[in-house]
């Protein structure tokens, strides 16, 4: 089934702290409170994103498109074969990783997590 992105929807999906995280790495929206952001309604978000200059917001589109992308089972399968070649030599690390992924509620948290 074909899968349609949009920036307003990425931010539904994802949970308010792991979008925080994100826009903080980047000194963006530093005074919007993520946490009092009801989850699954990014309205207060989505306004101040639309105010970013294009250049901006498009290079973190790009970012979210990917993110998105990878947000299926096909995707986290991608993301263990990985880890499996990254940590071939540490495979108590691996298992360690394998668990705390599978136990993320969704693969836009396992995606935007790695």
């Amino acid at each position: 089934m074909t899968r349609n992105y949009s920036s307003k929807a990425f931010f539904r999906q994802m949970p308010n702290a792991l979008l925080a995280r994100y826009f903080q790495g980047r000194e963006l929206f530093g005074n919007m409170d993520f946490a009092a952001m009801k989850e699954s309604k990014p309205d207060a978000l989505f306004k101040a994103w639309l105010t970013l200059p294009d250049s901006r917001r498009n290079k973190m589109d790009t970012e979210f498109r990917d993110i998105f992308e990878m947000s299926c089972e096909k995707g986290f399968r991608a993301i263990i074969d990985e880890a499996i070649w990254q940590m071939r030599e540490t495979p108590d690390e691996l298992t360690s990783f394998i668990g705390m992924m599978s136990a993320l509620p969704n693969h836009y948290e396992r995606v935007m997590v790695t």
